[in-house]
């Protein structure tokens, strides 16, 4: 995250800051974005980056803060209500939709990715944390190999929603049709 002294600018310089980067972001891999760029981008100097932020990632992390905050509320909203492992992971997959949606964040996530040398296999275990909260929360309700089944699936196709957004309803209702199927068992 960035260093104190940032939060202290104006509202209005964080989100130039911010919304420069993302723009840059849309256009190529985080690799090929330097403090130079970035600086350009913004109208600012560059030395008030290294003032600002460590290195990239202290600003990738600030710039994605949002998304994370975003998904983590909508979780943590859901997990109020009824607890179906079938329902969670079909809302699950909806939030990310939405939040890739709301963000749209498809083209900076690819290129973030790409810049990374980040593997699909990489992406996948990205997103183990949220896969093992939903384990944890239906280990007791069902049985291990319907648990498992159903969190490969969402995974795979949380994965699938960043790599080929173009097609997210598509995705949504494959998995929603796999997930009736299991269900039905």
């Amino acid at each position: 995250m960035p260093k104190k002294i940032f939060y202290e600018l104006p509202k209005e310089k964080q989100n130039l800051i911010k919304q420069s980067f993302i723009n840059l972001l849309k256009t190529k891999p985080i690799d090929k974005i330097t403090f130079n760029s970035l600086a350009s981008e913004a109208g600012i100097a560059r030395t008030s980056l290294y003032v600002y932020f460590e290195d990239k990632k202290d600003l990738n992390d600030f710039v994605f803060y949002d998304f994370a905050k975003f998904l983590e509320l909508r979780i943590n909203e859901m997990q109020n209500g009824k607890l179906d492992l079938f329902h969670y992971a079909r809302t699950v997959l909806n939030i990310f939709q939405e939040a890739i949606i709301k963000f749209e964040y498809n083209e900076i996530i690819k290129n973030i990715a790409l810049g990374l040398k980040i593997t699909p296999v990489d992406g996948y275990e990205f997103f183990d944390g949220v896969i093992n909260s939903v384990k944890n929360k239906f280990i007791h309700k069902y049985d291990d190999s319907v648990i498992e089944v159903v969190l490969i699936l969402l995974k795979y196709s949380i994965c699938a929603l960043f790599a080929d957004f173009n097609n997210n309803n598509r995705i949504v209702e494959k998995f929603s049709s796999q997930i009736d199927k299991i269900e039905k068992l």
